[in-house]
């Protein structure tokens, strides 16, 4: 039974993702803007402007507030419910972002420090607070492209991590498995990788 139908978009829209919590929908395509919606009340509540192409991947970070878009523009961009904006933009790809997933990964603060230990700012330690918060919250997004790529971020500061290359071709879509331990990718190349994160994010 159909519950809800919902109208908005101007084109065919290519993208769709629940929030956490399942209130919140947010969809994109091809009029290259995105929409969050309210299920309980059937309104869009926000919409995702600033790319300047198609939108053809989107995801919610886990915190429930902000989304990641990718676009045919190369570019992802970063929206917060709470400021109601496009808060970062990511030249992310030399060319489309086809897919976008966030994803939690702590196993490089395991290797290079201990969370929940006191660490010494003041010393010659490439650490400040930022960074002891980045790397301890093991949050991360990745990205998939027609250039052949998958690029992974970190989360708060989207600095590029990782740069992953086997297909021949475009990468189509990437998936994270539930623990963030495996990074899958489909392509143009009819092929489908495996990716361990633990080999990948010991930076």
């Amino acid at each position: 039974q159909e519950l809800l139908l919902q109208e908005g978009h101007s084109r065919e829209v290519f993208a769709l993702r629940f929030q956490c919590d399942g209130s919140l929908v947010a969809t994109a395509g091809l009029d290259g803007i995105g929409r969050v919606w309210d299920l309980r009340s059937g309104r869009s509540i926000m919409e995702l402007e600033g790319h300047a192409k198609e939108i053809f991947g989107l995801d919610w970070s886990p915190n429930g507030y902000q989304l990641a878009t990718g676009s045919a523009d190369n570019t992802m961009r970063i929206f917060d419910l709470r400021k109601i904006a496009s808060i970062h933009q990511i030249p992310a790809h030399k060319s489309m972002v086809t897919d976008v997933r966030f994803f939690h990964f702590d196993g490089i603060s395991k290797i290079q420090m201990n969370c929940d230990a006191d660490m010494d700012v003041s010393s010659d330690q490439d650490a400040d607070e930022h960074e002891r918060a980045r790397l301890c919250s093991g949050q991360y997004l990745a990205s998939a492209s027609n250039d052949g790529l998958i690029n992974i971020w970190t989360a708060g500061d989207w600095k590029l991590q990782k740069s992953l290359a086997g297909h021949v071709g475009k990468v189509l879509s990437v998936d994270i498995a539930q623990d963030g331990s495996y990074i899958a990718s489909t392509g143009f190349d009819k092929t489908f990788k495996l990716w361990k994160a633990d080999d990948l994010l010991q930076l």
